[in-house]
């Protein structure tokens, strides 16, 4: 391979000599080849021009990779820059259905008949900051996750959904436990970028009308709700359904703010209880 350039144009030229030969073999004709890629010196220049070249240039072919390494052949490759496994960090106007984030507090309505609870976050989306595989190099499985909680009472998980390995669908047999903390942990897994490992854990919270994610229900998460209903103020991260779409029909309307005052004063249904005065423990 061969590159032209200059200080604005970027060009580049491939250069290849195919020379055949025919000899007479015992079977009949053989045709032999071969490929002489690029040449001449390593840099030449003139005037404000740069011309450069190899010879013996790999020629094209895909990646061979073995274990954790990767070979791409070719002396002009320049390896993909891999970003460090991790969570990715949390971002405005993404909803946690897409990607929830450490210390997210779900302050939503618990409840739908004031009897049990039955709403909340049966499923959990984690976004990572580069697509992740087992440590073995096999696919990522739900064994390599694990889940918790402050109330010693989690839910199972029973699966995960991928297709990427880099946005995660954790399939829970429960909601996780309301006014507690759930931390969702994953080990023995690795980049398959570049085969670095990765080893994290995560916390949510689960607290009724905790609009403001001060782990306290007070006055102040009423004027945060209606901050965000008015759109005077937007959360720092996710999106304003993730905090004040109270009764959890996936639209923001004068009935969330309804169920809020409900839920704040123990009217069933939907009410479970008084969420007015009530926190979170502290974080595992």
């Amino acid at each position: 391979m061969m590159i032209l350039k200059s200080t604005h144009i970027g060009l580049g030229v491939v250069l290849a000599l195919t020379a055949a030969t025919v000899t007479r073999g015992e079977g009949g004709l053989t045709i032999g080849w071969y490929t002489i890629d690029g040449g001449g010196a390593m840099t030449t220049t003139g005037g404000s021009f740069e011309l450069s070249g190899t010879i013996g240039q790999h020629d094209a072919s895909p990646p061979a990779t073995g274990g954790n390494l990767e070979l791409t052949g070719g002396f002009w490759f320049e390896a993909a820059e891999c970003a460090p496994p991790g969570f990715a960090v949390a971002q405005a106007g993404v909803s946690v259905d897409e990607g929830i984030f450490d210390l997210y507090i779900d302050p939503r309505a618990e409840s739908n008949n004031g009897s049990n609870v039955n709403l909340g976050l049966d499923a959990i989306t984690l976004k990572l900051t580069t697509p992740i595989q087992n440590s073995d190099g096999t696919p990522l499985s739900a064994d390599r996750f694990s889940i918790s909680d402050t109330a010693g009472t989690p839910p199972s998980i029973v699966g995960i959904s991928t297709a990427d390995g880099q946005t995660v669908t954790i399939e829970l047999d429960g909601i996780i436990t309301v006014q507690h903390w759930t931390r969702i942990g994953v080990s023995n897994v690795r980049s398959t970028c570049n085969g670095a490992p990765f080893n994290g854990s995560l916390v949510v919270g689960y607290l009724p009308c905790d609009v403001d994610q001060d782990r306290t229900v007070g006055p102040f998460d009423l004027l945060r709700f209606r901050q965000y209903a008015n759109n005077v103020s937007s959360p720092a991260f996710g999106v304003n359904r993730d905090y004040i779409d109270t009764d959890r029909d996936g639209a923001i309307g004068p009935f969330d703010l309804l169920a809020f005052r409900q839920l704040v004063n123990g009217v069933s249904p939907p009410a479970t209880q008084p969420w007015s005065g009530e926190s979170l423990p502290p974080l595992p």
